[in-house]
């Protein structure tokens, strides 16, 4: 597929709910469905009016989601979806919805980098704990082989924090292999504080890195 593809399947995913009926099923190893993906839409102070102080919430309750420390507030959040998510062509981001209706977390795509057919999984969270245990597992499996299926990708990607030492061992249970790591430092800019690539890659103490890691479509999904 091309970026151009992508781009405009990722368009017409969030696209108003109203018209949009892509969702896509989450289901239990014994094919019971547990949940759906719903796109995160243009429309969605209409269509997903708690979105936003959900995914506040959640940021407050999960640090370790991003490299960024900044104080969390709804009008922010908002601010973000709007440039960060759905004015980017190439990124999405679906809610992880129960059959019931009840938000549980969200995940998505971003970058998509044509030259090597690859896109990057993106804001992996479990926002309600406690509910369908390996819910996550399953939305991310879901998640990937929408990418494989629909979108024709090769690999599917993502960064992780090395210190993160949870997030690095439930993605290597899905399958996905470290295949490069990045030293970081940390960068202070007005009221936030954030963790950067550095220039200099040479290791040092107190480093903290970004794990790049991959998984192939092997066609197990």
């Amino acid at each position: 597929m091309s970026k151009k593809s992508i781009e405009k399947e990722f368009n017409i995913c969030k696209k108003s709910l109203i018209h949009n009926r892509l969702v896509i099923a989450v289901k239990n190893t014994d094919e019971t469905l547990i949940a759906f993906l719903k796109p995160i839409c243009f429309t969605f102070r209409e269509d997903m009016p708690e979105i936003p102080i959900l995914m506040s919430k959640w940021r407050v309750e999960n640090p370790t989601i991003s490299a960024g420390m900044f104080k969390v507030t709804e009008e922010r959040t908002i601010s973000w979806l709007d440039s960060l998510v759905l004015q980017v062509d190439d990124r999405i981001i679906f809610m992880i919805e129960s059959y019931d209706g009840v938000y549980l977390g969200h995940l998505g795509f971003t970058n998509y980098d044509e030259s090597r057919n690859t896109i990057d999984l993106d804001s992996v969270l479990r926002g309600v704990k406690g509910m369908y245990p390996g819910l996550m597992s399953l939305s991310v499996l879901a998640l990937m082989a929408w990418g494989f299926e629909k979108l024709n990708i090769d690999n599917i990607e993502l960064e992780v924090l090395s210190d993160n030492i949870t997030a690095i061992k439930f993605y290597e249970n899905i399958g996905f292999e470290t295949s490069k790591t990045t030293r970081l430092i940390k960068v202070i800019k007005e009221d936030e504080e954030k963790y950067e690539v550095a220039k200099n890659q040479l290791a040092s103490s107190n480093d903290k890195y970004y794990l790049r890691m991959v998984y192939t479509n092997k066609g197990i999904i």
